[in-house]
């Protein structure tokens, strides 16, 4: 069996599959917009800053077999990346979609499947139906029609003045996801919140596999917040957009500090709510980017992680903060319901400022409850390790 597999960028779920087609000889080619071998001696004369910056597009230490485009089509691609305020994400997977799909129709005779994610899909897949190559489809968050319903009441009473782009799907961009998941022969998705949200979207589908992704590994910690006499610490690290549910967080936050100043939130990430969060609060915290190890670091320095989404699909960010110690609190729109035992995260409501409020109070009032619940969060995560994940894609591979 020899796999093509097509990701623009990479992450941790595509590099943990790219690990264990390697290890099992499947893995035919990986194919994504760039790759830096940093350990070449050119590198070694780059500042270090940027260094750091091109090892986040490092493959070589998972695997040789990996096709770019030209060094020149890089080039222009993250200039328009960067610099081009037109130019979204979802045009750096339709184009990785393109060049796919011009190497697959070179190398059909080889190839006997093809895996390939949202968005990055639609142009192989229709060369692999025509040859007869079986077509597998990665959709790591819930259907972009229920995205849609979940978010018009929002974006109406809140977010009013936002483009469209970053509130809900333009319907041609859904059109086109709508035609990968016909072709896909194979779904596979991280959570049951993404399989009934397909569910849901009036598609038939029958061979979905649920397979939640793996944790970073347990972690040894002793700095909780425990003494009265310190402030709380609230960390959230992600999008700036409407869907991460950060107005309940904020709002909760603020009617706390407004009585009595309990607690200290630090934010971490960018987007289009990046100004409503400056805004919101004067004492905040705000980090607009930070290298992964970093946030790792960060995690390690507060108390309770809070993710208020109104929609996800299993949010990986979650089990760093549990492997880190963290008390967790988010929605069921995530992972946890599936992953909790029920005394390693709190699960709150979505659209709920009360809920987060009452959860932090609670932690106050009872501090040692951090330290229970970010010990049995750190054991949890013993129980869901990327080489798991790496033996359950191998064992839905290998049956279909």
């Amino acid at each position: 069996m020899k796999i093509l597999v097509i990701h623009p960028t990479s992450n941790q779920n595509n590099r943990n599959l790219l690990i264990a087609l390697k290890k099992k000889g499947y893995l035919y080619k990986f194919i994504t917009i760039a790759n830096f071998n940093t350990d070449k001696i050119i590198f070694k004369l780059l500042p270090k800053k940027l260094v750091n910056f091109l090892e986040r597009r490092n493959f070589t230490k998972i695997t040789s077999k990996i096709y770019t485009p030209s060094v020149i089509s890089q080039i222009i691609y993250f200039i328009k990346s960067r610099f081009d305020k037109s130019f979204s994400t979802i045009k750096g997977y339709y184009y990785i979609d393109k060049i796919a799909a011009n190497y697959l129709n070179k190398n059909v005779k080889d190839i006997d499947a093809v895996y390939s994610y949202e968005d990055a899909a639609l142009e192989t897949f229709k060369i692999a139906k025509k040859n007869n190559i079986k077509c597998i489809y990665e959709l790591p968050i819930g259907h972009w029609k229920e995205k849609n319903k979940i978010l018009t009441s929002e974006n109406k009473k809140y977010f009013q003045n936002l483009n469209n782009i970053h509130t809900k799907h333009n319907y041609v961009e859904g059109y086109k996801k709508n035609l990968e998941l016909k072709l896909a022969d194979q779904i596979i998705v991280p959570s049951k919140f993404v399989k009934n949200t397909l569910k849901k979207s009036n598609f038939n589908y029958k061979n979905i596999k649920i397979i939640p992704y793996g944790f970073n590994g347990a972690l040894k910690r002793n700095n909780w917040s425990i003494k009265k006499s310190k402030r709380l610490k609230i960390l959230f690290v992600g999008g700036l957009i409407p869907r991460k549910g950060l107005k309940y967080l904020l709002d909760a936050v603020k009617k706390i500090n407004n009585t009595k100043k309990i607690v200290d939130l630090t934010i971490v990430g960018s987007g289009p709510l990046e100004n409503f969060v400056k805004n919101k609060q004067n004492n905040i915290n705000y980090i607009k980017s930070l290298p992964h190890n970093k946030i790792l670091k960060l995690m390690r320095k507060n108390d309770i992680f809070i993710l208020p989404t109104l929609y996800e699909g299993f949010a990986l960010v979650l089990t760093e903060a549990m492997s880190n110690g963290m008390v967790v609190m988010s929605t069921n729109c995530t992972c946890l319901p599936e992953i909790t035992n029920g005394d390693d995260c709190i699960i709150i409501k979505t659209k709920n400022t009360k809920d987060i409020f009452d959860q932090i109070i609670k932690l106050n009032k009872n501090r040692m409850m951090i330290k229970k619940i970010g010990l049995n969060a750190i054991k949890t995560s013993k129980n869901y390790s990327w080489t798991d994940y790496q033996k359950k894609i191998i064992q839905v591979l290998e049956n279909e």
